[in-house]
C-alpha cells in the first residue's frame, strides 16, 4: 500500500499504483484537475493535485469532499 501525506499529521492510503502516463490523458492540464469516481460510479468529484518532490501525485483540493460524499 502506498502512503502519502495530505496535510500535516493526516495520511491518505492508495492501493493502486499510477503513473503520469495513466493520469495525464484524463486530466485538465491547464488546472491540474482530475475527476475521480467511486468503483460503482455513484460519486464523482474533481480533485486538484500537484507533482511532489518524490514525483508522486499529491491531492491538494477535493479529497475531503470525495471522502465526505462517500461515507
Amino acid at each position: 500500500m502506498t502512503e502519502t501525506f495530505a496535510t500535516q499529521g493526516k495520511r491518505m492510503y492508495f492501493n493502486v499504483h499510477f503513473s503520469t502516463g495513466s493520469l495525464f490523458p484524463h486530466m485538465n492540464a491547464d488546472h491540474g484537475e482530475l475527476p475521480i469516481t467511486t468503483g460503482d460510479g455513484t460519486t464523482t468529484v474533481t480533485v486538484r493535485f500537484i507533482k511532489g518532490v518524490d514525483k508522486r501525485a499529491t491531492i491538494t483540493k477535493g479529497w475531503s469532499d470525495f471522502f465526505r460524499r462517500t461515507h
